[in-house]
Formats: C-alpha cells, structure tokens, sequence
C-alpha cells in the first residue's frame, strides 16, 4: 500500500496514536508511570484534532442522530452524577476528582468530534503491535510490575486480551483478506501464549468469551440454515480443541480459580463486595455520589452498573442502559455484515465486560472510547455523499477499496 506523506496522513497517525495511548494507559504507563500520560493523552486528542479541522475544508462535526442520541444519553448519564454529587457530598468532592470524571467525558467526546475514517487503519495497527510485543516479552521474559505503583496482571493483560479480541475481530470479518489473516494466526497463539503466561483469570476469560458472545450473534441472525450450520459446526469445534489446550496449558490454581467462578461464585471475594453495594443501591435509590463509596467499609463496587446506580441512583442507570441497548444494537448489524467493525464492537464487549469486574468510573474512558469508536465508524461506513448535507464523504467501504487498505493487509 502507497502512502503519500502528507499532512493529512502525518495527522491521522499521531491522532491514531492518542487513541492507542488513551486505551492503553495502565500498560504504557510501564515505560513511564505518571498522571502527566493521561494529561499528554487527552491534550493530543483535542490539539491534533482542532489543528486538523483549522488546516482542513472538512466540517468539525461528522455527526448523525445515531451518534446524537448515544453522545446526549452519555451526557444526561454524567450530569445526573455530578448533580446527585453536589447535592448530597459536595465537601467531599475534590478538585481532582472532578477532574478524572471530566477527562472521561472529554476523551469520549474527542473521539466523536476529531475522529475521521483514515484514523481507524492506523488505531488497529498500533493496538496490533503494542499487544503482541507485550504478549511475547510476558511468554518469554515477563514484564517486571511495581505494586507500589498500583501495577498488576492485569496492567499488561488488558492490554494483550484487548489486542486478542481485536485480531479476532479481523480474522472474522469478511473485510480481511486471506494474506492478512494468515499472519494473524501466529500473531494470536503468542498473544494468548502472554495472557496465559500471567497469573490472573480475568484477562483469559474475557478474550474468549467476548470472541463466543459475538461469533454467536452472528450464528443467530444467520439467515442461511446451511451457513448457520456451518458456522455453528465450527465454532463448536474452535471452543472445544481451544478449552483443551488452555486446560493444558494453564496452571492447575488458574484453572480451578476460573472453574470456580462458575461453580462455587458464592466463595467469590466480588460475591460479597456485589452484595453490599447492592445493598446501599437499595437503601439509596436516589444515589450517593461519585466516591460516595468511601463512607462505607468497602471500596469501589468493581462493576460499572453497580458503581452509576450508587453513584447518581437509579435515574443514572437508565441512560446508561439506553446506551448499552444501542450497542446490542449495533452488534446485530456489523455481526450480519461481518464487517471490519468488528474489531471494535470486540473491543466495546471487552472493557464493558472488564468493567463489571474491576476497575472504577475514574478511568471508564476505556470503556466509551471503544464504544465510541465503533458508533462513529459505524456512521463513517454508512455515509454516503450529498452536496446538500454536512457529510461530502464518499462511503467507509469505498475508502477501503480505493486505499486497497484491507487487501494489502494494513
């Protein structure tokens, strides 16, 4: 594939590269662990962003109603937060505090404002290299982790799982040629030499249960019984010799600890800590604020739906909801099309599901960029060009084709 270099190019991938750092910040912050990563992460988004707006003739804003109703719902979900914040701890509610949730509104936003369709190749092939050079150091050396600084499995291994979805996404679309995706294979058998190399669960799970739940979307809106029998033969086949060889694999305390999330979830720690933040849910429909939590005698809830519904109450939770419908939604359609979407509806599934297992709403940002990165690439590949609307594009799908993009493998 020829690239000319030019600004647009140059732009496309040092704002490809904000993405990259901005949904990767846990494991990048091993080569540099500081506040100042996110601060340079989200500055880049919006500086390079406007920068390409001011020297471009392109409109700012490359929104449809798709996006509109997805960016007001997360918007009303942010503001019924802060709102209950204010109204119920407003001393206990620090500058800096209100600064971590602001920066996941604007890191979300950026990518539905700046984010243009030539960024996308460039976002795949960065996540593509950082997670496999990860996966091979954690196979063969390991990467040292600092639990002074918060540092543990997972800060690599979201990063390598993320990348696992993300490559299975373009094997199975229809968009990847056979060359690439030949490449590919080797590519995912280090990257899940890495996750299984490391000591957590999570990040084993996720990336083969997020690869199922879609492939059998897929299954299920397959109008072909003979290609839903096909494919159902497949997947069955995939899972079995892929559960196999993890057995063999994985050490005898990880396999037990992954058998007992399924078998025994009430010896689960998450088990007890759910139960109480359900608990003060039900004592406080109306919400307790962000870091509300800290009054009581455990941390954060570990699951962004128990986290918004103690936050702003049970009125968060509704557009909340509203935006995760969207993305069921939108997963019908790219896994009826199989198209390159795929890559971030895996990466969407992903973190939502990270997210309701760890981590807390200061840094969601991983979790709506993906999702807005599959809104907008959505809408990017279903425009087509009229001179009497704001969107003079010609469609995503022909962007590929004229950048011979997929054919000659990124």
């Amino acid at each position: 594939m020829e690239i000319k270099i030019d600004k647009k190019n140059i732009l496309s991938v040092i704002f490809a590269l904000f993405v990259f750092i901005s949904i990767n910040l846990p494991s990048v912050k091993i080569l540099y662990s500081s506040e100042i990563v996110n601060i340079v992460a989200l500055s880049g988004l919006m500086t390079v962003g406007l920068i390409r707006w001011i020297i471009s003739n392109e409109p700012m804003f490359q929104i449809d109603e798709r996006q509109l109703k997805v960016i007001f719902n997360f918007i009303l979900l942010w503001q019924i937060m802060f709102a209950v914040t204010w109204l119920i701890r407003p001393l206990n509610f620090d500058t800096i505090d209100l600064l971590q949730y602001i920066s996941v509104g604007l890191f979300t936003l950026s990518i539905f404002i700046f984010l243009r369709r030539e960024d996308l190749k460039y976002i795949i092939f960065f996540q593509v290299s950082w997670g496999t050079g990860i996966g091979f150091l954690e196979w063969t050396t390991g990467i040292p982790k600092s639990r002074a600084l918060g540092q543990t499995y997972l800060t690599t291994g979201v990063a390598i799982a993320a990348t696992i979805v993300v490559v299975i996404g373009l094997l199975f679309s229809k968009e990847v040629s056979k060359y690439l995706k030949a490449v590919l294979v080797p590519v995912v058998l280090v990257l899940y030499a890495g996750v299984t190399s490391l000591s957590g669960r999570a990040p084993i799970l996720l990336s083969l249960v997020v690869p199922v739940v879609v492939y059998l979307i897929s299954i299920i809106f397959e109008k072909d019984i003979r290609k839903k029998f096909s494919a159902l033969l497949l997947f069955i086949t995939i899972l079995t010799v892929g559960l196999i060889m993890l057995y063999n694999v994985l050490p005898t305390s990880t396999v037990n600890r992954i058998m007992r999330a399924f078998l025994t979830i009430q010896e689960e720690p998450r088990y007890e800590l759910y139960q109480s933040a359900a608990n003060v849910v039900l004592e406080n429909p109306l919400g307790i604020g962000l870091r509300g939590y800290q009054s009581f005698d455990f941390g954060y809830p570990h699951n962004i739906f128990l986290e918004i519904t103690m936050s702003g109450g049970l009125m968060a939770l509704i557009p909340f909801i509203s935006v995760v419908i969207y993305l069921l939604r939108t997963a019908i359609n790219v896994t009826r099309e199989k198209s390159l979407n795929l890559v971030w509806l895996n990466l969407s599934f992903y973190f939502l599901l990270t997210w309701n297992i760890s981590f807390e709403l200061s840094n969601s940002y991983m979790v709506f960029i993906p999702l807005a990165l599959l809104i907008k690439s959505e809408s990017l590949r279903q425009l087509i060009p009229d001179n009497n609307k704001a969107y003079p594009y010609d469609s995503y799908r022909r962007m590929l084709s004229n950048n011979n993009y997929l054919e000659s493998g990124l």
